[in-house]
């Protein structure tokens, strides 16, 4: 029984040894990923503002049509949608900003969310 003990403590002690090494490399790997999740944010924005410029480009057309009924619909849509992808950036650059925050002081958010 005191050998198995032994045996266990002896164990622990060489597994406690190499745990510094694993948690610097469970935060660089969490700096690692925030990173990269702060970049897909990033495209998610810049697709965002590219699909706003789009329907601001193809609501200059709209006055074309006789009816204006037709022209105030088009109007009220194109004005929904760009105030939909507008939230839509706001929830993207916000979420990017957490994942900035998060990679460059990764203790203080690693024990928030162990809370």
């Amino acid at each position: 029984m005191n050998k198995a003990v032994s045996e266990l403590v002896d164990t622990l002690n060489g597994s406690l040894k190499e745990l510094p090494a694993v948690a610097h490399q469970f935060v660089n790997q969490w700096v690692v990923s925030h990173y990269v999740l702060s970049v897909v944010w990033l495209l998610l924005v810049v697709v965002v503002a590219l699909a706003i410029v789009f329907i601001i480009k193809s609501g200059n057309n709209i006055s074309n049509s006789k009816d204006t009924y037709e022209d105030w619909d088009d109007l009220i849509g194109h004005m929904i949608a760009i105030g939909c992808l507008m939230i839509a950036a706001a929830v993207f650059v916000g979420c990017m900003v957490w994942c900035v925050y998060a990679a460059t002081s990764p203790y203080i958010t690693i024990i928030e969310t162990l809370k």
